[in-house]
């Protein structure tokens, strides 16, 4: 049952952290952000571009929901190094990791990202958010 070396309660524990992160993204406002970043152009959006998107959110909640995200390993933040920083503009960006995919597409999610990109591409901008947008992103 159990991979070589790893004893039951570690697989017990694995499958608890496993079903843990699932119950996280399964959450409405969390899976919509996890479609969100996937449908951006480069995958990886700012946090006003996200908060741009999900005008019926406040700021605040969409920063609690990316933290809690993050601090399960399903997204993670990329910053510019500090010399390609523009003042005014992001310097950090969220991304979905490889776990992140894996859960998405274990729920089923991961097939509404196209949806999600034509909503993208659909959506009025404002001359800020076109600017964020264009905006080169961390390698």
């Amino acid at each position: 049952m159990s991979n070589k070396g790893e004893t039951v309660g570690e697989v017990d524990a694995e499958q608890s952290n496993e079903w843990e992160s699932l119950r996280l993204i399964l959450q409405d406002s969390r899976a919509k952000l996890l479609l969100q970043i996937l449908a951006h152009p480069q995958r990886m959006p700012s946090a006003p571009e996200l908060d741009y998107r999900n005008p019926s959110m406040e700021a605040s909640t969409v920063q609690y929901h990316l933290r809690k995200l993050g601090d399960a390993g399903i997204i993670e933040k990329v910053k510019l190094p500090k010399g390609e920083r523009t003042r005014d503009l992001p310097s950090t960006f969220f991304r979905v990791t490889e776990k992140g995919e894996r859960l998405l597409k274990q729920a089923h999610l991961y097939e509404e990202v196209e949806t999600w990109r034509e909503v993208y591409e659909r959506m009025e901008r404002t001359p800020e958010i076109r600017e964020i947008e264009s905006m080169p992103r961390p390698s």
